[in-house]
């Protein structure tokens, strides 16, 4: 565009310059201008005009160069059109050379001649460019990746002329085209997963445009290792087998091998898709390298085969000898491999199995020799039977039975006992008095044994040769020998109260005790079907004899001495009649019997260690006197004492003193005014009744029947009318007080 703007400029000032005289002026461009493929002899020529009325001629000399090279120069020549204003089309005969590709060409023109009066427009300049054809060139290379995880620089090679527009790539062959923003000659691509055409679009500038070869990315899929099959497990013995690979997509690189758990491989140079083994020793992993192609090599999975050392069954111990009903504990040692079953045969040749699967067995008690033997199996290995051992079993010997034992009295302890039925021989007779806790020996190897005068019970047994079993002892037989009978002493004479208990105890015994019996006059004796060594006597009411049976196993029976229970006089307790008084009264007990008495329920009597004391008890209460002899025998009365309510306005008196003093001479009670009549009754403590009033008028002095009542406590019954409930008392007479 600049080149076309000079062109006009240089137009506009030879346009300007027209009117001047003696001027002539380039005034446009012939050739050449922008091409493809120009030459190496492009004409070079411009329209010259005539602005002055000289004419042009010989003396007219045009000139150019090319980027200001050597110039080139010809002369107008004579018969140009000399009129004023006329255009003369002028060619220069040698040709420029404009091949060079790519290149813009800086073209200069100019006239030149004596007397020109404006130069201004003697000069002509533009540029021409020349674009070669587009050699596209290759993009290199085709190449197979891996897909997704892939990347690699190509590069744009072989081409020349024009100008890298963008790179292009494509995923359907060719069909459509997308941009990628680069203009330089190489591009990186990375991570592709579809086969994909990469191309390059080049600006011919004047010449076509054109795309470079395209480069072919072909993505290849992730390999498939495949997988291993084959034996897991093999016996030491025959580790012999193939290991196959099956499923892989590429070729087998190598087989390899390991021994340490994967630790280390070895390669066994083997590229089929079988592996061979024979002879392994050891457990081996296996895998297989498969060939990737663009992708990295595979592994195949692992196939871990194991190598199971043989089954070795051990040592199984030992013949044995034994007693018939004895067991045995066998162990099998140095074994290999887990015991399947243990088994036992009468004749070494016929077998059965125990169901056993430990590395000891107990025979149990065994009546019959026995072979027995032990198969051990190692994982995959065969079974293996063990030696076999012959335990032989020797009929028990017969111990034989002692006959001759008995029960006698120490009086008569000597006899015989005699051993029969033993099969083999008589080591010693043994004896224990101790309940065999421990034997003595008797030196005898006879079948009889002669025993004298025992004085306690004696156990023998004899012991047999067992032989090569244990000896053994006969049954025991036993000599109960019982001391003499010894009924003791029953202790002893005894003085009771009646009605009291009493036990009796028997010391010093030999024997057992048959029973107790009781006589009330030491003649005829009756059974208390008692055999223990005491007997309660519950209220005795009776004088009565005792006497105790006891017998010593077979020894006769004894009887003990006769003991005499006697029995004292119980003294007869009378605490009085029951009272009923009011609240806040006082009253005399009258309480008789034995030599010495006492109260309960002291704490409201006057003295509870005398017979007579006062009472003065709040609530009803009941009083138990308990009086004893001189024995020391004891019996018990009570009397209960009634507390009522008071009857309002109404004091009774509880002392009487008729001595004729003029104070209390007659028994007093106060208030009687307030009621219409009031019974009274006076009782001693007999209780007969001394004295008795319908209406009372404070007029008794203590007399019954004309005579004055002797001192002492007396019951009163006082009943105002109106009133159900009578007020008891007590009241005391004292005549000479």
């Amino acid at each position: 565009m600049h080149k076309k703007i000079l062109l006009y400029i240089v137009l506009l000032i030879a346009g300007l310059n027209y009117a001047y005289a003696q001027d002539a002026a380039i005034t446009g461009i012939l050739n050449v201008g922008n091409g493809c493929d120009l030459s190496n002899a492009e004409d070079i020529g411009v329209a010259v005009r005539n602005d002055g009325p000289l004419l042009i001629d010989n003396n007219v000399v045009m000139n150019y160069t090319i980027n200001g090279g050597a110039t080139v120069s010809q002369t107008l020549g004579p018969g140009n059109p000399a009129a004023t204003g006329a255009v003369y089309n002028f060619t220069f005969a040698q040709k420029a050379d404009l091949s060079a590709c790519d290149t813009d060409f800086d073209v200069l023109v100019w006239l030149e001649f004596p007397g020109d009066v404006n130069q201004a427009n003697d000069t002509i300049r533009w540029s021409v460019r020349n674009d070669c054809t587009i050699i596209p060139g290759q993009v290199e290379s085709d190449e197979l990746v891996c897909i997704g995880n892939n990347g690699n620089t190509l590069n744009l090679v072989g081409q020349s002329n024009g100008t890298i527009t963008n790179w292009v790539y494509s995923e359907d062959g060719g069909a459509t085209w997308t941009n990628i923003p680069n203009t330089s000659t190489s591009y990186t691509f990375s991570n592709l997963t579809d086969d994909t055409q990469f191309a390059v679009e080049i600006d011919g500038g004047y010449c076509p445009n054109d795309v470079s070869s395209p480069a072919s990315i072909t993505i290849q899929a992730l390999p498939t290792a495949g997988t291993l099959s084959g034996p897991t497990e093999l016996c030491d013995v025959s580790a012999n087998g193939v290991v196959n690979l099956n499923g892989n997509s590429g070729n087998v690189v190598d087989w390899e091998l390991s021994t340490d758990n994967g630790v280390t491989w070895v390669n066994s140079g083997n590229t089929t898709t079988t592996e061979s083994f024979s002879g392994l020793t050891q457990n081996t992993l296996f895998r297989a390298l498969v060939d990737g192609g663009a992708c990295a090599n595979v592994y195949s999975d692992t196939l871990e085969l194991s190598i199971v050392e043989a089954s070795a069954p051990g040592l199984l111990e030992t013949d044995t000898l034994i007693c018939e009903d004895e067991s045995l504990t066998l162990s099998l040692g140095s074994s290999v491999g887990s015991v399947q079953d243990w088994e036992s045969s009468s004749d070494g040749t016929t077998w059965s199995p125990l169901s056993i699967t430990g590395t000891t067995y107990n025979t149990g008690a065994l009546s019959s020799s026995t072979y027995y033997r032990v198969l051990v199996k190692n994982g995959i290995c065969p079974i293996e039977n063990s030696n076999q051992v012959y335990i032989e079993v020797q009929p028990n010997i017969s111990t034989g039975s002692i006959s001759g034992g008995a029960s006698v009295c120490a009086t008569s302890a000597s006899g015989v006992l005699t051993l029969s039925g033993n099969s083999s021989t008589i080591i010693e007779w043994e004896s224990s008095t101790d309940s065999g806790m421990t034997w003595a020996t008797i030196a005898n190897t006879t079948t009889t044994e002669n025993y004298t005068n025992l004085n306690q019970t004696t156990w023998y047994r004899v012991l047999i040769d067992g032989g090569v079993c244990p000896d053994q002892y006969s049954d025991t037989a036993l000599i109960n020998v019982s001391p003499i009978t010894d009924a003791g002493v029953l202790e002893q004479d005894t003085l009771i109260c009646e009605g009291d208990s009493l036990t009796l105890n028997l010391n010093s015994n030999i024997g057992s005790i048959i029973d107790w019996e009781s006589s009330t006059d030491g003649s005829n004796w009756t059974s208390l079907v008692n055999t223990s060594d005491s007997y309660m006597v519950d209220s005795i009411l009776t004088p009565t004899y005792y006497r105790v049976i006891v017998k010593s196993g077979v020894c006769a029976e004894d009887t003990t001495n006769i003991i005499f229970v006697d029995l004292n006089p119980d003294p007869t307790a009378n605490a009085g009649l029951d009272i009923d008084i009011l609240e806040g009264d006082t009253i005399m007990l009258n309480g008789s019997g034995g030599q010495i008495g006492g109260w309960t329920n002291g704490e409201s009597l006057s003295d509870s260690l005398i017979y007579d004391p006062l009472a003065f008890p709040t609530e009803t209460t009941t009083y138990y006197l308990t009086v004893m002899n001189s024995f020391g025998c004891t019996d018990t009365d009570n009397v209960t004492i009634t507390v009522g309510t008071a009857i309002p306005d109404l004091d009774v008196k509880n002392v009487l003193t008729p001595n004729g003093d003029g104070y209390n001479d007659t028994w007093i009670i106060e208030g009687l005014a307030a009621f219409s009549s009031t019974q009274v009754e006076i009782y001693n403590i007999y209780g007969r009744m001394v004295y008795q009033s319908l209406d009372y008028q404070n007029e008794w002095d203590g007399k019954f029947e004309g005579k004055a009542l002797p001192n002492g406590s007396y019951l009163y019954v006082v009943t105002p009318d109106g009133y159900e409930n009578a007020i008891k008392g007590t009241l005391m007479i004292l005549g000479d007080e």
